[in-house]
This record gives structure tokens, sequence and C-alpha cells, in this order.
């Protein structure tokens, strides 16, 4: 991994509105401001794996989205390679794509019935006008899906995605990100639809080709054991906040807040966890997000004082506790 970032994000915010319905003598409907995103910070390094972990609600898929271009956030800074993404004009933004690739979690609902394998990796081709001919698509089609694992790619380049596996259509996915060869790529769970018994081969293929291609990847996941197969270094997501961050190896033998401390105790001792869940963390809702004085795990936390401090709108400042470790808790520091 080299020292330069090839991305970095500074105190990125997004907020949806979601609609609220009341009942009583008279129905009346108001709007709730939902945070995905809150203040989010962080950079990857040119060959670097980025795990970012955290519970269904955190804002992972949103910081996906944001990172790839699918969705704008409401404030903040988005940089690759120095420059500027946000404040970029439609060519430069649809050169910055080319450059970052996404595979999504279910490839049962993104790629197109209507089109045969070959056409759906060769498609972000086609639309860069980058093959001309079919003599063109089946050359190159044939080459990326050998890379995958789904040979002899002759076969398969003609199917269409009914006839395939779920193992295999994230195949054909990944298949289609790396066409245009990518500095980045982003998997959003990418092994979360699929059966067990085929998921340690995607997660093997994913690792693979990061190397061989030399890509920077950010790999997010609920599941902090997968995180630390696949990735150098770990963001812990807590209600759109990043709540840890550090090496891998420093998060997963020394987690500094209670929250990652929950998620790596899951990961070691399932059962113990189960039945020591109160010393660890504290049933309560994970998508309201909240503010006011007060951590966003205030109210899970089993560790929580009365002299927990946080910044004029309710967060708690990121510390350094150790080389590159970075923890969002009073009393981590």
């Amino acid at each position: 991994m080299h020292d330069t970032a090839l991305l970095e994000v500074s105190s990125m915010k997004k907020t949806f509105t979601q609609k609220m319905r009341y009942s009583g003598w008279m129905h009346r409907a108001s709007n709730s401001d939902v945070y995905a995103l809150d203040d989010v910070s962080f950079s990857l390094g040119r060959g670097e794996t980025l795990g970012i972990i955290g519970e269904s609600g955190c804002g992972k898929s949103t910081t996906a989205r944001i990172l790839v271009g699918l969705v704008k956030p409401d404030s903040g800074i988005l940089r690759f390679e120095g420059k500027d993404i946000l404040g970029m004009g439609a060519t430069a933004m649809h050169a910055y794509r080319r450059q970052v690739q996404i595979v999504f979690q279910d490839p049962y609902e993104y790629l197109n019935p209507r089109m045969n394998v070959r056409d759906i990796v060769c498609e972000p081709l086609v639309i860069n006008k980058m093959v001309h001919t079919e003599k063109e698509k089946d050359s190159v089609a044939e080459e990326y899906l050998e890379q995958v694992g789904l040979a002899p790619a002759r076969d398969f380049s003609r199917r269409f995605t009914h006839e395939l596996s779920g193992g295999q259509r994230q195949r054909v996915a990944v298949a289609r990100a790396l066409v245009l060869h990518p500095k980045l790529l982003i998997a959003d769970e990418p092994t979360s639809m699929l059966d067990v018994s085929v998921r340690a081969g995607i997660l093997n293929l994913l690792k693979g080709l990061a190397r061989e291609y030399r890509m920077s990847m950010v790999f997010i996941t609920h599941d902090i054991a997968t995180s630390g197969y696949m990735c150098d270094r770990l963001a812990i997501m807590y209600k759109g906040r990043i709540v840890e961050i550090g090496n891998r190896d420093d998060i997963i033998a020394m987690p500094r807040h209670p929250y990652t401390k929950a998620l790596v105790q899951v990961c070691t001792d399932l059962q113990g966890f189960i039945r020591e869940r109160r010393n660890f963390i504290k049933e309560g809702e994970v998508d309201a997000f909240e503010r006011g004085g007060h951590c966003c795990f205030s109210a899970r936390c089993v560790c929580k004082e009365s002299e927990c401090k946080c910044d004029e709108r309710g967060r708690q400042e990121m510390v350094q506790v150790g080389d590159n470790h970075f923890v969002a808790c009073a009393q981590c520091n």
C-alpha cells in the first residue's frame, strides 16, 4: 500500500426525509429527518482495502452510493486523487465514474434479465464507446469471465441470468465492474444474499482481483469476521457516524469503543455473547438518530457515565488512542 491517499472523505453528511403518520381523532402526517450520515470522514490509500462495518441502517450503503456518485450528499468533501469530485461538471464526473465501480449485494435485482451475460459484462464498454464489434464483445466477455472463474467462458457468455446460480451471477457482476479497469471498487455486502457454501469463493475472488489489478477497495459488511479476512483497515459505523477506525489487527485485538467490543465478541464467541449480552450492549433502537448532549451510542452503552461529554452538537470527538487508531468515546481515552 502506498502512503498517498487515493480517496479522501471529509465531514460528509446526508439527510433523508421520512414521512411519519399519526392516528387518532384525526389523521395527521408530518415529515421527519433521517440522518443517514453525520460528519463521516476517512481516507483510503492506493491498493488498500477499507472495511466499513455496522448494523443495518447505520449508513454503510449510503456511503457506498455517495462514493460511486449515485447519491449526492448534503455537504462535505469528496476527493479522488486530490480532485474535488462533488464540484465536478458532467464530463469530469463521467470520467470519475469510469474509475470507480460498485458491486451490489443482490445480483438477482440489478442484473438485467433481458440481456445475456456477454452483453451485461460489456455494457460499460459500450456506453463508453470502447468496443464496436460483436467480435470485440465476444473476446472481452470471455477474457473477463475466465478471470472471475466462469469457465469455459464461451458456454456462459450466451446464457441469461435466470440460468445462473446466485454465486455465478455475482461473478458476472464482478466481471462487469472490472472491464473498465477501475482504480477503486466498492463492494456493498457482496456475499450477504448468497448461500454460505459459495461466499468464500466470492471473497477469495475479490481479494485476489484487488491484488492483481492493484485496486483500492471499500468493503461494506455487517460481519467483522469477514472484514478481518478481507481488509487492511476497519471503520465501525453506528447511526450514521464512524465511532472507531484503525488498522484491522488493532481493531480486532484491542477494540476500544463499547460498540466495537460487542461486535468483536460476536465474532469470537456467539454463544457467550448471547449468554452475557447485557454486559456488552443494551437493547435499543438502531435506526433512530439522536441528538443533544450525548453520544449516538449512549442509549445502548453499558459503560456510560454521567461525565461523558460531547461537543455542542451532541457528538463525541474522535480521539487518537494508538498508531492510526481513533475512537469516539470519552471512556476509551
